[in-house]
């Protein structure tokens, strides 16, 4: 907290971010804040020993200065959606676009900022038990709320790139169930794709757009829609069953 509040009410922080090569300095600011934090969790307390803590350090690990990545290198970034807001690069790769939506795991209790509490009905001398309606409406409005946010991160995902996005999406190898029917694969996903966009209305209705629970259910259905001016989905890699991998 100290060495912050130094950094802070000295403005030197900030004086060091607008020198030249200032982002690495204040990487190593940070760096030295860190080192801080992780003295403080040893239990040792007192200025003297944390320069003794530092100076060890330096002997026995060789410290190491803070780097930083600048946008002309020539690197792969790996990031997640959230982390990449507000940056572009030239090519950007969509990764695990069939992946399920993750969703909060709900227990006996619900909880919500606005809504508050919903709990169960419970009869303990029956042993019954069933959701209110309190629970059921805070259960619906954290869905909406939770598609809402996947919705944003979609369009950051789908906005990074300033020449080309390249989107990949694995899905399940295609299957025959028990009743001798073909399901899996990229068949059964396109007729799925294809039935989730309204082409009289032109677009896909909000409680379609509600109900999925991956971003390429929400991307597919909308390009293959306007596929005449679209390379999408040219790229297809098929299932292979003589090798191990399990999904394609």
């Amino acid at each position: 907290r100290l060495i912050w509040t130094i950094y802070e009410q000295t403005d030197f922080y900030d004086l060091m971010g607008v020198l030249y090569e200032g982002e690495e300095a204040q990487a190593n600011l940070r760096l030295l804040f860190e080192k801080a934090k992780q003295y403080e969790k040893s239990g040792f307390r007192g200025l003297s020993h944390f320069v003794q803590y530092i100076n060890k350090l330096k002997e026995n690990t060789k410290v190491a200065s803070a780097t930083t990545l600048s946008d002309n290198k020539n690197i792969v970034r790996v990031m997640t959606i959230h982390k990449s807001k507000g940056l572009e690069f030239p090519v950007c790769f969509f990764a695990g676009a069939a992946k399920k939506f993750y969703s909060e795991k709900a227990g006996r209790l619900r909880l919500h900022k606005d809504l508050g509490i919903g709990v169960r009905y419970v009869d303990p001398k029956i042993g019954f038990f069933t959701t209110t309606p309190a629970s059921e409406l805070i259960k619906k409005t954290k869905a909406i709320e939770e598609q809402a946010e996947n919705l944003r991160k979609l369009y950051v995902a789908l906005t990074r790139a300033k020449e080309k996005l390249i989107i990949v999406a694995t899905l399940k190898a295609e299957r025959i169930n028990s009743k001798g029917e073909v399901i899996g694969g990229y068949k059964s996903a396109r007729e799925k794709w294809n039935s989730l966009y309204s082409p009289n209305e032109g677009v896909m209705r909000p409680d379609v757009v509600n109900s999925v629970s991956r971003y390429i259910d929400l991307i597919a259905p909308v390009v293959l829609a306007h596929k005449k001016d679209s390379k999408f989905l040219n790229y297809v890699i098929p299932y292979n069953p003589e090798t191990t991998v399990s999904e394609q």
